[in-house]
C-alpha cells in the first residue's frame, strides 16, 4: 500500500458531501465467501473503496470508480500480481514513473474544439459517404 497511498483511504461523511480520509490501517485480503462483484459498502466506517479477494488459485480485485479509472486499476492489479509472485524475493523496488503519471495531463490536448450542442427536436446532420 506504500506504493499506492491514494488507495489507502476511507470514505467519510462531510457536511454537504463525502470525502476521502487517509486510513490508519491497511486493507486485508479476504477469502471469497459468496461470489465476486458483490455490492461494495465503502460508505461503511473503516471500509476501503476496493477489495482483494482470493478463491483457490484465483485472485479477484474489485474497486470503486471514485478512486481511479480502469487504467489505474489495471496498473494496481499488475503491481499486486507482481508482489504476489515475488513473495519470497523480498521487498520490491521503487515504483516506475508510469505508476505515478497523470494520464489526463499526458493525453490532454489544448485547442480540441468542444462538440457542437444540438437542441431538442433538431435532427443531426447526415453526411454522405
Amino acid at each position: 500500500m506504500e506504493r499506492y497511498p491514494y488507495f489507502k483511504v476511507n470514505l467519510k461523511r462531510g457536511l454537504f458531501w463525502y470525502y476521502f480520509e487517509e486510513a490508519v490501517r491497511g486493507p486485508k485480503v479476504q477469502q471469497e465467501t459468496f461470489y465476486p462483484c458483490m455490492f461494495l459498502k465503502f460508505k461503511k466506517q473503516k471500509t476501503f473503496p476496493f477489495r482483494v479477494l482470493y478463491h483457490q488459485s484465483s485472485i479477484h480485485f474489485e474497486i470503486s470508480h471514485s478512486i481511479t479509472d480502469g487504467y489505474g486499476a489495471m496498473t494496481f492489479m499488475k503491481t499486486l500480481l507482481t508482489a504476489y509472485y515475488n513473495l519470497e524475493s523480498g521487498p520490491e523496488g521503487m515504483p516506475s514513473d508510469e505508476e505515478w503519471e497523470d494520464a489526463f495531463k499526458k493525453h490532454y490536448k489544448k485547442g480540441v474544439p468542444v462538440p457542437e450542442k444540438h437542441r431538442k427536436g433538431r435532427s443531426f446532420p447526415i453526411y454522405a459517404v
